[in-house]
Parts: structure tokens; sequence; C-alpha cells
């Protein structure tokens, strides 16, 4: 009689510590969450800027290197850039990923394989986008992106 009420105790202990982790595990995720959806709008922002970014760098090369470019050929080439380093596919596909994420969440079980399935896949874009954006203080925010997906990632391992 004594071993079954020490084992319901600790049954009942478990069951609360767990439901303790577990919602000290929610917000943190939260707070993740919430910082790649304010980063990734950042970036959405900031995305037109990039273009004229890269359009003055290309015309401050060709002015050091003292190289006379008309005004087509400058085109051209901020043009071929503008293709090779548009992030608009990362940004659609980071925004489809966060928007997964928050659907996972909200199901009472809510299954740590597939939040890492979604994380995985989150940090291939955001990897991508941090490749493709030059600009430093834009490229310092989806590094800091790439953490915070790490950090989650660890946390679904969490969930499992």
């Amino acid at each position: 009689m004594l071993g079954k009420k020490a084992l319901n105790i600790a049954i009942k202990n478990l069951v609360e510590s767990r439901a303790k982790e577990g919602k000290k595990i929610e917000k943190i995720i939260l707070a993740k969450t919430l910082f790649l959806k304010n980063a990734h709008h950042k970036l959405f922002k900031s995305a037109p800027s990039l273009l004229r970014h890269r359009e003055k760098a290309i015309k401050n090369r060709f002015v050091q290197k003292k190289i006379d470019i008309t005004k087509d050929e400058i085109a051209n080439e901020v043009s071929n850039l503008a293709i090779k380093h548009d992030i608009a596919e990362e940004l659609e596909r980071i925004s489809f990923h966060i928007e997964s994420l928050n659907k996972l969440f909200k199901l009472k079980n809510a299954h740590g394989k597939k939040m890492d399935f979604i994380l995985q896949e989150l940090f291939r874009e955001v990897n991508t986008l941090s490749v493709k954006i030059e600009k430093s203080d834009l490229k310092d925010l989806a590094l800091t992106m790439k953490l915070k997906v790490e950090e989650l990632r660890e946390q679904a391992l969490n969930l499992e």
C-alpha cells in the first residue's frame, strides 16, 4: 500500500515536472520563432535596398579602378547580379516554414521529429539567404537567424 502511494506521488511529480518543462520549452520556442518572423519581415522590407546597395558598390568599383563604362553596361552588370543574388524565393520559403512551425505549435501533440524536419528546411533557406546578402547589417541579421534556427533544433530534440 505504501509503495503504491509513493509510486503515485512519483508519477504525479513526474507529470507536473514534464508539464513545467514543456511550458519553458514552449516559451523559448515562441520567442525564437517571433525573432525569426520579425527578422524575416525586416529582410523582406529591405530587399529593394539590397539592389541599390549592389549597384552603388559596382559603380564605386569601376570608379576606383578608373574604368570607363556606360550606363547600359552598369545596368547589365547590376541585372546579372540581381538575378544571382535575388532573395525573394528564400524569403517566401522562410515565411512558409515559419508558418508551418506556428501551425505545428498549435497542435496539442506537436512532434519533435516533424519540427526538426521543418527547422532543417528553414536552416537551408536561411543559410542560402545569408550567402546572397552582401549588406553587412542584413547579413548579420541573417546569420543571427541561422543561430536561432540551430537553437530551435536543439529544443526540438527535447520534444522527441
